[in-house]
């Protein structure tokens, strides 16, 4: 297609439209806009112009053979040379230049280049005519050959008759040769000197595309001068003074207008507002060092205005500010050039797209690649030449900018205002800003918002820009978001931004957004917008935390609105439904809301139910049986067995190990064992009726009906293989394994401990004999049976016969459960010696104790904490564990505990008949318990035990920072200082001083949560308080705990679910003991706590507990042996404060403070006969740390009257004596110790003998 008749790519800038009149359509009195409009015509109007040119320049590379003359026609002007030389003088004077100078040379170029054309053709003309010449003589020359042979052929007489004629003949040929010899130089001379004259027109040619495509450049370039003359235009004081105009009526006015109706500003505090937000637009609110005293006043003054005038508005008129980014350090106004700048690189790079396809298309392949190129680096840029820190001003697509560019664009409040502007001045196609505005959206989602997920900071500002530039194309994205991260801090920022854009966007663009969306995400959008949907009424708690859980659970809160207003209607009471609509609360109360909500909607019930199951068994604990009690009621609604509902509910309870309620299910009250094993298998293993028989008749077996310890074993091992890839396979194995022997049942048991154990010890493996094995065993039974049959001995038949019985039953043993345990056993052992670096002998030694040593569990707490010393790097620690391990397995570790070398001085002082009363367990002590009977009363045991779990935990907290402040006053002030930080962050010029005070933001905003959650618990009474309410506030406690990094007060606040463990107890039996295994589990027993096996946050301490001689665990358990309080008890030497010379130095028996999940006074009491009865064999005063309240204090004190112990409360010197271990721990003393044999003092309450 000829390029003249191509549509102009400036008709498709709408310029040809623009020169039908001078003035706007839209709106002809604004002058701004007017002029804006008249910058961008007159820009497109000399692009246009320039096109053209470049188009004929383009065309004009073109010479067409048609539009030759007739050779004979020709025009003569010189030589060929001459004509070529003119032109290469022609473009060596070019410099720099021009569009027009390029069209000008070229067209030039090509009249004369059609000229040596002429030549040219002329020329191949009168080479053909010697090349014809050329062949005639040939011819001749041929003929006059064929003559001569002739006559050369004749007789010898005749030739002499005709010498003449022969001599004709050769000089005819000799003249023909010569001819042909001189036509020859003369075509080659010529053939040469029309090459010479081609190859320098294919140069010129070369030269003239050269200059098309460096004109075709130009034309891009001037496309980038019109983009900064456009945008010199657009950024004038005019222009954003207009656009500031725009933005005060589209969100400053409303507001001020609301505030006014309201009551908090007057009509001249608005106005006066106005006036100086306006300077501020244009002036700035922060001045350079460098600034005029004049200037520097003027800001001041308005900043002291502008302060005076919000504490007028209570805070509102700020929020107002920072909504329109006013008191940023850079001058707001600037903000509008680098929106500006980004929608004129779209505009400039569609432009130049649409150049290269109209110019390339009118072009040869050669220069169309070229065109391309020349585009492509106009709008790409050279991939060095992009950075990585700042703004590069030559890349047009926005796509390729760097991401900082994005992460500093600020004042995106204002980008609908530059939109509508751009719009109606007609500067900028709609389609142009909308592609800008998606890439801005995109790049923010893709590049900051999805990497950081629910909390970062970069995610957050992301979630602020994409709310602020006001398109509702960024809602889909920060849903999805939302459904993939959950709730986090920047995701409650994402839900604002999220209300905001639904609240202020353009009506119709919003809606076009929520059509274009399934109709579930529609739905959810609608509901978040919806100021009186229930989402807005319930789930704006705690910072829009709730509103992330609704909006995740997508089509369960769709649902959630319209059974909550079917509850509404039916007249529940407002906090039944918030209960409801959030599914929480007492699980029974949800199930009866549903049910009701089913009779309502005419729903089938059962199916409702079951659709809510996961919701309605959410608050099952494995530390607290009594939450299983939802499963009975929903096997009683449902009509299904309470086995598979149990099944289906696996990962509330499967974690940690031998937990309470695995402990229940595996020993039901109606004695059906195998009812859930079977359940579980066919669900997780996908079981055959065959596998399932089988299991049952297992479970049938005597070993598993007698032993609740086997059936926890069993579903022990049934939960550690769902977990495994493995699993099903090895169960299958197990089962085909099987042959209902005596043992079988027991060996599974054991193969699935040995399996656990494994697991605990890092090498998880399931073995099998060899196969060799089993045909070693064949090769030699068979070799036998042969043997046999060819004696007829009767003795030796039978030793064989016998031989092969043998062989047979090891045979089976080989290739049954047997072998499979014997292998097991064989790697546990290996492993074990391995990773606990015991010395080889030891392998016999645990190999004759397993099956007590798997019982007891001491593999799995020792590999656990051989792990956890290794990742510490405490190697010390790590060698005690291996020679106390040693001594428990070797049998010898009483002995060992009293005798080793720090026993003596642990133990100094003693009488040999004291050291062995210390050393002898007392007879445990049964007090009777009267527990409250009326709910309230309940309720009073529960509060009291969960305001001690939460002084734990203040005592935690402060052994690391003891000056933490827990008081509500601290609270306010943390509050406001969040409120201050939440400004400075929107006026820092630096982002890494936003980053800084954001995570400073976040510490202070979970310690103030924190400390006010703890005045909420400790503030609660009877009647305020439920078991959901102080689970809710310790899961919310948790979180702000594990935000700050104190992980002993989180563990504490974890052991607040065992609480309601508790149940019905009629007794309690306080007992010492110093059972290694016993003291191994100090700190999982009844809580977890910092000393835990499996995650105590200081267990390098726990080996001080079970390696010293002078310590022991007194223990209270219920009558069923569960331990519900202990406390650490220490055999060490006190005296009275600053008696340096110990003239005062005293035994006694320094108590930790009790662990308790029952804060009832005959707890204390069977613990503190026990203590007394120590005591006073050992002639030894009892010492206490303060935290005991007054309640338990006169129990002890009655108590120990009773014996003649008196209490008193001083100041105290404790004498620390050296561990075995590098650490011991003591919340008493203040935390973990590694300085001994010295005196530490205490703030005490002692109790002594009294004088007689």
């Amino acid at each position: 297609m000829n390029p003249s008749e191509q549509q102009s790519v400036i008709s498709e800038s709408n310029v040809e439209r623009a020169e039908q009149s001078d003035v706007l359509p839209s709106d002809p009195q604004d002058s701004t806009r007017q002029r804006v409009f008249d910058s961008k015509r007159a820009i497109d109007l000399d692009i246009k112009s320039k096109v053209s040119t470049v188009q004929r320049i383009v065309e004009s590379l073109e010479i067409n053979n048609n539009d030759k003359p007739e050779v004979g026609a020709l025009r003569e002007e010189g030589s060929p040379e001459e004509i070529i030389n003119k032109s290469r003088s022609d473009f060596l004077r070019l410099i720099k230049p021009s569009i027009d100078d390029i069209s000008r040379i070229l067209i030039t170029s090509g009249l004369e280049i059609k000229d040596v054309q002429s030549w040219l053709s002329r020329n191949q003309i009168a080479l053909g005519v010697l090349i014809s010449s050329k062949k005639v003589l040939e011819t001749c020359a041929t003929e006059l050959t064929n003559k001569s042979s002739v006559e050369n052929q004749k007789k010898l007489l005749v030739r002499l008759f005709r010498g003449s004629n022969r001599k004709k003949i050769s000089d005819e040929s000799n003249e023909v040769a010569a001819k042909i010899t001189q036509l020859d130089a003369s075509y080659q001379g010529q053939l040469a000197h029309v090459g010479e004259v081609e190859k320098a027109v294919q140069l010129i040619l070369s030269q003239r595309q050269e200059l098309a495509a460096l004109a075709v450049e130009q034309l891009f370039f001037d496309v980038g001068l019109g983009r900064h003359q456009l945008q010199e235009a657009f950024a004038s004081p005019e222009v954003k003074k207009t656009l500031n105009e725009d933005l005060i009526t589209a969100k400053i006015t409303p507001e001020l207008n609301r505030l006014q109706e309201e009551g908090k500003i007057t009509t001249s505090v608005a106005k006066e507002y106005l006036d100086l937000l306006r300077i501020q637009f244009a002036q700035g609110s922060r001045f350079n060092p460098d600034d005029p005293i004049e200037k520097k006043q003027a800001i001041k003054e308005r900043t002291i205005r502008l302060t005076r005038l919000n504490e007028k508005s209570d805070d509102e008129l700020i929020e107002i500010t920072r909504r329109v980014s006013a008191g940023e350090n850079e001058i707001p106004d600037s903000f509008y050039d680098n929106i500006i700048d980004l929608i004129l690189r779209e505009a400039s790079k569609e432009q130049v797209e649409k150049l290269r396809d109209t110019i390339a298309s009118g072009s040869g392949s050669a220069l169309q690649a070229r065109i391309g190129k020349i585009a492509d680096e106009i709008i790409y840029q050279h991939p060095e030449t992009q950075t990585t820190t700042g703004k590069n001003n030559n890349i047009l697509d926005i796509h390729l900018l760097p991401i900082e560019d994005f992460k500093s664009l600020k004042g995106l409040e204002r980008w609908q205002t530059v939109k509508r502007f751009a719009v109606s001045s007609a500067a900028i196609p709609i389609e142009i800003l909308n592609n800008v505005e998606k890439t801005i959206i995109q790049r923010l989602y893709d590049e900051q918002l999805s990497p950081g997920g629910y909390e970062s900071w970069d995610g957050t500002r992301a979630a602020i820009e994409m709310g602020d530039i006001g398109s509702p194309k960024a809602l889909p994205l920060m849903l999805r978001h939302i459904e993939a991260s959950g709730p986090g801090h920047t995701n409650n920022t994402v839900v604002h931004s999220m209300e905001q854009l639904l609240k202020e966007s353009n009506p119709e663009e919003l809606q076009q957004i929520l059509e274009s969306l399934p109709a579930s995400k529609r739905k959810l959008l609608e509901t978040l917008a919806d100021e009186n949907s229930y989402m807005s009424r319930f789930g704006r708690y705690h910072f829009r935390y709730g509103t992330c859980d609704l909006l995740q659970n997508g089509d369960r809160t769709i649902r959630q609105e319209q059974y909550t207003k079917l509850l509404e209607d039916a007249k529940i009471p407002a906090q039944e439904l918030d209960d409801f609509y959030l599914l929480k609360g007492d699980r029974e109360k949800l199930l009866a809301q549903i049910k009701k909500v089913a009779e309502l909607s005419g729903e089938d019930k059962k199916k409702l139910i079951d659709d809510y199951f996961q919701e309605l068994t959410a608050n099952i604990y494995t530390e607290n049986v009594g939450t299983l009690k939802i499963v009975d009621v929903l096997a009683g609604e449902l009509g299904v067995p309470r086995e598979d509902l149990l099944v289906r509910c696996v990962e509330r309870y499967e974690e940690p190990p031998k937990n309470q309620i695995v402990r229940l299910i595996a020993s039901p009250v109606d004695s059906d064992y195998g009812a859930f094993p079977a359940s579980f298998s066919r669900h997780f293993f996908g079981s055959t009726d065959t596998y399932i028989e089988k299991l049952k008749a297992i479970y049938q077996t005597n070993f598993l009906q007698v032993s609740n310890f086997e059936r926890e074993a069993y579903l022990d091992g049934l939960l550690l293989l769902k977990k495994k890839e493995n699993g099903k396979d090895v169960f299958e194995t197990l089962l085909d394994k099987y042959r209902g022997a005596k043992d079988d049942s027991k060996r599974i048991r054991r193969i699935f401990q040995l399996l656990a154990t494994l697991d605990g010890l890092g090498e998880y493996a399931f073995v099998s004999p060899d196969q060799d094995k089993e045909k070693n065993f064949n090769d030699e039974i068979a070799d036998l049976q042969k043997e046999y049959s060819q004696t007829q001995d009767k003795a030796e038949r039978k030793r064989i016969k016998n031989k092969i019985d043998t062989l047979t039953v090891n045979l089976q043993n080989l290739t049954g459960l047997r072998g499979i345990e014997d292998e097991m056993t064989q790697r546990v052992v290996e492993v074990a010696c391995r990773r606990l670096a015991l010395p080889a002998e030891y392998q016999a030694k645990i190999e004759a104790k397993l099956e007590e040593i798997l019982k007891s569990g001491l593999l799995d707490i020792v590999s656990t904490l051989a792990g956890n010393y290794e990742a510490k790097n405490q190697p010390e620690v790590k060698k005690l564990l291996t020679n106390i391990t040693a001594h428990i397995i070797g049998g010898d570790f009483e002995q060992w505990r009293y005798s080793h070398e720090r026993s003596e001085q642990q133990l100094l002082g003693l009488t040999n008949e004291q050291k062995e009363l210390w050393q002898q367990a007392q007879e445990p002590v049964t007090v009777q318990v009267e527990l409250a009977e009326d709910e309230r009363g309940r309720r009073s045991d529960e509060l009291k035990a969960a305001q001690e779990i939460i002084q734990n935990v203040k005592g935690h907290i402060r052994d690391s920072q003891p000056n933490f402040d827990f008081s509500s006053e601290r609270a306010h002030l943390l509050a406001l200082r969040i409120s201050q930080l939440t400004e400075k962050i929107k006026l820092s010029p630096s982002e890494e001083e936003k980053r800084q005070l954001a995570q400073e933001k976040r510490a202070l905003h979970a310690e103030e949560r924190l400390i006010r959650g703890i005045i909420e618990i400790e503030n609660d009474t009877p009647d305020s308080f439920s078991r959901d309410k102080v689970l809710a506030q310790a899961k919310e406690l948790h979180e702000k705990i594990t935000e700050l990094k104190l992980p002993l007060a989180g563990l504490d606040l974890e052991q607040i679910a065992k609480i309601f463990t508790v149940g019905e107890i009629k007794s309690v039996t306080a007992y010492e003991s110093d059972d290694p295994m016993t003291l191994l589990k100090v700190g999982v027993e009844p809580q977890e706590t910092c000393q835990s096996w499996r995650s105590g946050g200081f267990n390098e301490c726990l080996l001080a507990y079970v390696a010293d001689s002078n310590k022991k665990v007194l223990n209270v358990a219920d009558e069923n042996g569960r331990i519900v309080a202990r406390s650490i008890v220490k055999l060490t030497k006190q005296r009275e404060e600053n008696d340096m010379e110990s003239k005062t130095q005293r035994r006694t028996l320094l108590v930790e403070k009790p662990y308790s999940l029952l804060q009832d006074a005959e707890v204390y009491r069977a613990f503190v006969r026990a203590l007394l009865m120590k005591a006073q064999g050992l002639d030894a005063a009892i010492t206490f740390g303060k935290g005991f309240d007054e309640e338990t204090l006169e129990v002890f004190e009655e108590e120990a009257r009773a014996v003649g112990y008196g209490m008193d409360e001083r100041k105290l010197d404790i004498f620390i004596p050296q561990s075995m271990n590098a650490y011991e721990y003591s919340d008493t003393l203040g935390g973990k110790i590694s300085s001994f044999n010295r005196y530490r003092p205490l703030e005490a309450n002692t109790f002594e003998k009294l004088k007689t």
